[in-house]
């Protein structure tokens, strides 16, 4: 694409693991990479100068769970952590073992399980022996869906269980039905959030109307921070006044936008630091905010209801 296409601006693909390695490329050709679908921190520890992603850091995706389980009353002493051997899920797990830590809870399980991973009921057995609060999935959707329906039939009891990635995405609280009651995940953007577009002007809520009409159904957060990725480009353009991809590197360093899903402002490093993560629960079928609490839709239900 790039020697035989002549490309020389690049958007990152989904996945931490695809982009740690498509980004090499990009700097070993120094030109630029916007991701909107990455953030494990390895790939901004290698001293790149071409990569920049609109998510929040990593450690985000799991801080907040981490600090509701400790504000909890009683609090969610007792940690578990599944991670799946993928560089996402496993960063985010060894980041909410180091949380759990810092907040003064215990992490009393700690597994990591390999890519494919069919059936979680040994797993889960093990994890039940330890008698934990608190569940903190580390996987993407297809696997978060088979465990939410086996923690029922292994006869797991939690106070929270938290997933990666789930009950935002289409199908998984159709899949499991009441299983999916109280089940929590960090989230980059809902509906709801009082952020304005400075190009197109869309408020959070109008861009969620604009793409139902086109799509059919309300986005999760990632078609915005996807546009939000072509906001940073679109406005790196205009400052460079020019195609050329060190110049529009340059301007992309200096992005300090407010876009419908979020302020975007990078450090050093490529990161997107100007913005923060919300929690949604599941509460009657539907993914509502229930953290920080000035953005909630509704009250955190803690205990999460028995499976």
């Amino acid at each position: 694409m790039i020697n035989e296409d002549g490309i020389k601006l690049l958007l990152g693909p989904y996945s931490s693991g695809v982009t740690f390695a498509t980004s090499a490329v990009a700097e070993k050709y120094q030109l630029p990479m916007v991701a909107a679908h990455s953030a494990s921190p390895a790939i901004f520890e290698r001293g790149f100068k071409y990569i920049f992603a609109t998510l929040t850091p990593l450690e985000q995706y799991t801080s907040n769970t981490i600090k509701m389980a400790a504000g909890a009353n009683p609090r969610a002493q007792r940690v578990a952590l599944i991670s799946e051997n993928a560089l996402f899920p496993k960063s985010s797990g060894e980041a909410a073992a180091q949380q759990a830590k810092a907040a003064g809870l215990e992490v009393v399980y700690n597994e990591i399980y390999p890519t494919g991973t069919k059936d979680f009921s040994a797993m889960l057995a093990a994890m039940k022996s330890k008698n934990p609060d608190f569940l903190l999935f580390a996987g993407y959707t297809g696997d978060a869906t088979v465990v939410a329906r086996q923690i029922g039939e292994a006869g797991v009891t939690l106070k929270m269980m938290a997933v990666s990635l789930g009950p935002t995405l289409p199908g998984f609280i159709e899949a499991l039905g009441p299983k999916a009651e109280g089940i929590l995940e960090p989230i980059q953007w809902a509906p709801n959030m009082a952020y304005k577009d400075e190009i197109f002007g869309w408020t959070a809520p109008q861009f969620a109307e604009l793409f139902a009409k086109e799509a059919g159904h309300v986005p999760d957060y990632h078609p915005p921070q996807s546009a939000a990725a072509l906001e940073v480009y679109q406005r790196a353009l205009e400052k460079a006044g020019t195609l050329d991809p060190k110049k529009v590197r340059d301007a992309i360093a200096q992005t300090n936008i407010m876009t419908m899903y979020g302020p975007i402002r990078f450090n050093e490093k490529g990161q997107n630091i100007a913005k923060g993560m919300s929690v949604v629960q599941v509460q009657n079928g539907k993914a509502v905010v229930v953290y920080p609490l000035e953005g909630a839709q509704a009250k955190f239900i803690y205990p999460m209801p028995a499976r």
